[in-house]
């Protein structure tokens, strides 16, 4: 079997991951390869091509509020919010919920779920209370749990009451 060239074997790769990754996403993205390689198998007798790529994907408009201090009280991603709106979502439990909530980066790890509300349609309500430097003390996150997705926080207490 002859060795391909490089061009052919990018080429490939692309049109492959296009066709993959477009199936992915419900948004238009752009993807953009950022590295390769490529070398002979001995063993397997064959070209072996490996491609990274990244993948963009426009943001939709958030609503974010910031204290005065700067810190950030809530935000609420509108295409998340209408995504989630219709979906019955499971009561996970509540490690799930906190590595959910912890993607945000104002969920400590040390975070503590206290309440639960699980809607007929729409995302989960969860109540974290936390009392780590740093962090929100006490935060409502809306969570769609199919996801695994924050599509709105809102912030209730920075500071230890």
């Amino acid at each position: 079997m002859p060795v391909q060239d490089n061009d052919s074997l990018r080429a490939q790769a692309d049109r492959l991951a296009a066709r993959h990754l477009k199936g992915l996403f419900q948004v238009p993205i752009v993807i953009e390869g950022v590295a390769e390689d490529s070398q002979w198998e001995p063993i397997l007798q064959r070209q072996i091509y490996q491609r990274d790529y990244n993948v963009w994907a426009e943001v939709t408009e958030l609503d974010v509020t910031l204290d005065a201090q700067g810190r950030i009280t809530g935000f609420r991603d509108r295409w998340r919010t209408q995504i989630a709106a219709d979906i019955a979502h499971d009561r996970s439990d509540d490690g799930t919920l906190l590595s959910i909530a912890e993607t945000t980066g104002l969920v400590s790890p040390h975070a503590r779920v206290i309440e639960v509300t699980l809607p007929e349609t729409g995302p989960v309500e969860v109540r974290v209370n936390q009392y780590v430097p740093g962090f929100p003390a006490w935060l409502t996150l809306w969570l769609d749990t199919v996801r695994a997705q924050v599509v709105a926080l809102q912030v209730s207490m920075w500071d230890e009451p």
